[in-house]
């Protein structure tokens, strides 16, 4: 009944579009896809028809007049080949092509470049839910590795933030929101500055936060935690200012972010914290005219926190902080007849600290940190070569080496521990682009991915394997980078002037990943639960190790645009993904559909956009008990509403889960929904106005 609803709103919607009226305000032909400029997806700024892999830009300018609040609705409702489900604590959990894990260290996030995903264990989860975007120009997805060029981490996927710029978005804008569910309020504003050419500045600040609500819904879990469960509750402060800084050949981007990640679990109060203080310099000089070089340097600082779970109050945390320095230079020459050829290399040091803060306050204790550091060395070239006009073929490599220090302090107090550097790693990369036709794009790719275990992974495995050998087991060893090979080809089809199809066809295989248990993949049943008792575990079996398997990933995206009348566009995405072991926990949808429009009436003066998202429902075989609402397919339906009121200044209504869809998102555990979804069900109504000078 509801995927009737969803469809028959959907038809209403893009049928109401005959009464729009002047002309098309969206612009939707192949070619123009095609040509969108890309950062992150080549040592090369390059276009989405050369660009290896399927790529994704969103302009933030339009999405703000979808019911998209966050990056996390981004992911779930506009991606294609992207699932996005809750953590019990830390925020949001992004799967890409099958893959959904506990955390997400296998999407490495970027802000114009500069990596900003945690590496004590986490990735980047707390920013996937914040709903502060307003210093966002562009956001680059891409689906697949891409080691060549951003090295450990970009195993599965990695996502481009891009800053707005004083020459991008000149003036000022203010903006502030409601929500009635939460009792959510927010405020953010930004002005660009422009004082000549290339000389340009963007200063940004917003804050939120949220009361939260009692939810309904506890998927027949028992509330264990001592507390009041506020779902969608965000403890104040959640702060981010930014600032984007372009004077000729110079860049300095910095940015402070103090996120909470929203109350969702019925057993912990959720109150996770986060603080991050990034700084990116870049200056490019220009010897000749058809060359250039880029030195960036990137510094990061993070603390995370969280309440003891016994605990009431706030006064008893434990976490840890983590520093990220590196410098990189690369230099590009495009000197030769049709090549493009680049060459670099990067130094870098991580700084691990169990139990201490750079922004917080005092903490009892370590939660998921270790002392540690590393160093890392990184060299890389890529050359391209254009065969003729319409044909491009790419080649890239990349080498690897990190230098690990000893390990303690760490969750389980474990002593002193120095585990064994890692061999180098090389990352190859093979691409090829033709365009067959004006109607028709072709791009086949072999990419390979890796990433290094993060810190605390180590202290995990020496706890196991110190229990095993005090119990007299063998040992399962010590840990190594994961890695995976994809292979894809993408083709791009105008169908008439007015729509365009994608094919993206994949086959990915994955090796000794990385992975929270169980831990019967080393030792035997009887043994891990003797380990588990030793160690005194209660998470349900398993720490971090390598899964000593290859397993693969195989599938596929259509996506679709349709420029319904001159009015209403309609995107559209169906994927596919399967993996190949039935071992391996899946938590991500094997059917994905997507379908986004957007119509405007009155003039351009009202925006009306809708989001349907269909994913399919899980086997009893897909998780080890697996709960019984996981088998319900799942249909999402968010709306809003825009109205101008005058030329720069506008009222929206976004209404979110408007079927409340019972059926959650994915967690970590599947067998226990309320650990991550408890509220999830609800309809929630935000009301926001925006005024730009």
């Amino acid at each position: 009944m509801k995927a009737h609803l969803c469809f028959f709103v959907c038809g209403l919607l893009a049928a109401a579009a005959a009464f729009a009226e002047e002309e098309t305000f969206f612009h939707l032909s192949l070619e123009e896809l095609m040509q969108v400029n890309v950062k992150s997806a080549s040592l090369f700024p390059t276009t989405a028809a050369k660009a290896p892999g399927h790529v994704q830009v969103f302009d933030m300018d339009a999405i703000t007049d979808t019911p998209v609040r966050t990056l996390g609705d981004l992911l779930s409702m506009h991606a294609a080949g992207s699932s996005v489900g809750n953590h019990q604590r830390q925020g949001a959990i992004h799967g890409v092509r099958g893959i959904l894990i506990d955390n997400n260290a296998k999407t490495l996030v970027m802000l114009d470049g500069q990596q900003i995903n945690q590496r004590s264990h986490f990735g980047y989860m707390t920013g996937l839910r914040s709903p502060l975007l307003g210093d966002l120009h562009t956001v680059e997805v891409i689906n697949g590795p891409g080691a060549i060029q951003h090295g450990s981490g970009a195993i599965n996927g990695f996502i481009n933030l891009l800053p707005k710029t004083g020459a991008s978005h000149p003036g000022t804008f203010a903006r502030s929101e409601y929500g009635f569910a939460e009792d959510l309020w927010l405020a953010e504003g930004g002005v660009g500055i422009e004082y000549g050419a290339d000389r340009n500045l963007y200063l940004y600040a917003g804050a939120f936060g949220a009361q939260g609500f009692e939810p309904n819904e506890d998927w027949d879990q028992p509330k264990r935690y001592p507390g009041e469960v506020d779902a969608f509750g965000h403890p104040t402060p959640n702060v981010r200012v930014s600032t984007s800084w372009n004077h000729e050949d110079f860049n300095l981007n910095l940015f402070f972010n103090e996120i909470n990640s929203q109350k969702n679990n019925n057993e912990e109060s959720g109150d996770w914290h986060t603080q991050s203080l990034g700084l990116r310099p870049r200056l490019t000089l220009r010897p000749r005219a058809d060359d250039d070089f880029e030195i960036v340097a990137s510094l990061i600082l993070y603390d995370h926190s969280a309440v003891r779970p016994e605990a009431l109050t706030n006064d008893e945390r434990l976490g840890g902080r983590e520093m990220h320095t590196e410098v990189k230079a690369t230099y590009r020459t495009r000197q030769m007849t049709r090549q493009a050829l680049a060459v670099g290399a990067l130094v870098g040091y991580k700084e691990f600290d169990a139990g201490r803060q750079y922004f917080g306050g005092d903490l009892v204790g370590p939660l998921e940190s270790v002392d540690t550091h590393w160093t890392e060395f990184g060299a890389f070239a890529e050359n391209v070569f254009d065969y003729s006009d319409d044909v491009t073929l790419s080649a890239g490599l990349r080498y690897d080496l990190y230098s690990l220090s000893p390990v303690s302090g760490g969750n389980l107090g474990t002593e002193s521990f120095t585990p064994e550097d890692p061999d180098g790693h090389l990352s190859p990369r093979l691409a090829f682009a033709w365009k067959a036709t004006d109607d028709l794009h072709v791009k086949a790719s072999y990419q390979h991915g890796f990433r290094m275990p993060d810190a605390a992974y180590y202290d995990w495995n020496l706890a196991n394997n110190r229990a095993a050998e005090a119990l007299g087991f063998a040992g399962s060893g010590g840990l190594k980078p994961e890695e995976t090979d994809s292979f894809e080809v993408n083709l791009g089809l105008s169908v008439s002037e007015k729509v365009s199809v994608g094919i993206n066809l994949f086959y990915n295989i994955f090796r000794d990943q990385l992975s929270w248990g169980p831990l019967q993949n080393a030792w035997p049943e009887a043994e891990v639960a003797a380990i588990n008792a030793y160690n005194d575990v209660t998470w349900g079996g398993g720490m971090f190790q390598n899964i000593d398997q290859k397993f693969n990933v195989y599938g596929g995206e259509l996506v679709g645009h349709w420029q319904v009348a001159p009015h209403t566009l309609l995107n559209a995405s169906y994927g596919l993904a399967e993996i190949d072991d039935s071992d391996i926990v899946q938590r991500y949808p094997t059917h994905q559909m997507k379908l986004n429009t957007t119509s405007t009436f009155l003039s351009d003066k009202l925006i009306a956009s809708l989001s349907y998202l269909f994913s399919s429902g899980f086997g009893p075989g897909d998780a080890p008990a697996l709960a019984e609402t996981y088998q319900n397919d799942r249909h999402m339906v968010d709306v809003s509403l825009t109205y101008r009121l005058i030329e720069r200044a506008s009222v929206k209504l976004v209404v979110q889960n408007v079927l409340a869809e019972d059926t959650p998102p994915p967690t970590f555990n599947m067998d226990r929904p309320s650990q991550g979804n408890m509220g999830a069900d609800e309809t929630r109504v935000y009301l926001s106005c925006r005024i730009a000078l």
